[in-house]
Order: structure tokens, then sequence, then C-alpha cells
């Protein structure tokens, strides 16, 4: 079955994760991540994307990143990126 998209709020509630200890796993500070799950994220760089991705069993093409525009996408080359650093 293949995943559905979801928010970073909703996979980790989905997941049942604690932001605190995913913040620490993905390297960020408590605010930083609870910034980026209420949708004011400044910045997420694909090391962080691909450790968020890990954490919620799922592929970063799952993960709607801004929740004011959840149709966005990576460019092309960013997917090579991602692939090269996850395999």
């Amino acid at each position: 079955m293949e995943n559905q998209k979801r928010t970073i709020r909703e996979w980790r509630a989905f997941r049942r994760l604690n932001k605190k200890k995913l913040a620490k796993f993905i390297g960020v500070s408590f605010p930083t991540y609870h910034k980026w799950e209420n949708g004011r994220a400044g910045e997420i760089r694909f090391r962080q994307a691909i450790l968020l991705s890990k954490a919620f069993q799922c592929e970063v093409d799952d993960i709607i990143f801004f929740e004011d525009e959840p149709n966005l996408k990576l460019g092309d080359g960013k997917q090579r990126e991602l692939r090269k650093l996850t395999s």
C-alpha cells in the first residue's frame, strides 16, 4: 500500500513520535521544529528532509513541508541528489 501525503505534524502524530525527541534526531532545536509544524519554516535542508522521512518511515515525497503550498515539489535535480544520499 502506498503512503499518502501528510504534513509534518500529521506524520509525527501518525507515527506517535515525541516532538522533542524528533527535533533531536533531526539535529534542530525544539523551537525550530515547532515552527516547521506550524507552517513557519524558514528553511528545511535536504539532510533534514531525509532524516524526517526516515523517522516517519516514508519517502520524502510523502511529506508536505509547506501547508500553504502542499503541491510544492523538489526540482528534478534535487530528487536525484536525494536518491544519491538515501541509497
